[in-house]
């Protein structure tokens, strides 16, 4: 998620080089056939997470693929279409290297760069996870020619874990299995799914669904947390008990709320 990143991009801006950042940047895994790089994207993978994780079923999960041949087009699959479908979008830059310094200008996959200009290629997927099993994502050049492939671990959620703030400050359940919260305060419920082996799954989006079941007590607002598809938010807008439902999956989870002066 976005907001992880922020705790580390201070230092990397600050230092001005991938060098001085503690963070490791290339978190991408050879292919079946070694040919190409896949990695894991999104907000749990901002800098990239290896696609031996697990990726939960039912949602969207973004793959990025590197290390491709400039000068082909390439397009994307899986094997087992009741467990994911793919759908693939190719992006091509021409750069020049001049005195330590990089331009670079986007480019159609069939465009050549002009004399002097380096020509780069990445692979988009986002893969539609639809029931639990391993899958494999096949990357085709334009004559529909295998290249190479990856599996992805697809997973049904064994447990979800929901972390309530109110303005930016962790609230803890009562007694009673109720949280309280301030009239007018904001509410933020972030949701983190685990698999049976107790790995935190993977997604993109439209993984996690939040229903504000009395809206008149607690409602949503009308935006994401910088594009966060796990984490829902609220506001306290009246006195009185209200009750939020989480579904992630074959998973759901219902916490109860009292809206306190």
């Amino acid at each position: 998620m976005l907001r992880r990143l922020f705790a580390v991009a201070p230092l990397c801006i600050a230092a001005l080089s991938v060098q001085a950042c503690s963070v490791d940047l290339t978190q991408d895994s050879p292919g079946d056939a070694g040919r190409l790089r896949f990695r894991y994207a999104g907000e749990d993978c901002l800098l990239g997470c290896p696609v031996d994780r697990e990726v939960l079923a039912g949602a969207a999960m973004d793959v990025t693929v590197s290390n491709l041949d400039p000068d082909v087009r390439y397009s994307a699959r899986t094997t087992t279409s009741s467990i994911a479908t793919a759908t693939s979008r190719q992006s091509c830059d021409c750069a020049t290297h001049i005195a330590g310094e990089t331009r670079s200008r986007p480019v159609q996959p069939e465009d050549k760069c002009a004399a002097g200009e380096e020509k780069s290629c990445t692979l988009f997927v986002t893969l539609e996870t639809k029931g639990a099993g391993d899958v494999k994502l096949e990357v085709l050049d334009g004559a529909r020619v295998y290249v190479d492939s990856m599996t992805a671990k697809v997973r049904e959620p064994a447990r979800l874990v929901s972390t309530v703030r109110s303005d930016n400050q962790e609230v803890a359940r009562g007694a009673d299995g109720v949280y309280s919260i301030k009239l007018d305060a904001a509410v933020q419920i972030e949701t983190k799914v685990f698999s049976a082996s107790d790995q935190d799954l993977l997604f993109t989006g439209h993984g996690v669904d939040v229903k504000f079941a009395d809206e008149r007590v607690i409602g949503p607002l009308d935006f994401e947390i910088f594009g966060s598809s796990d984490t829902a938010v609220g506001k306290a807008k009246a006195l009185g008990d209200a009750r939020v439902t989480i579904r992630a999956g074959t998973r759901t989870e219902a916490l109860a709320f009292r809206v306190v002066r």
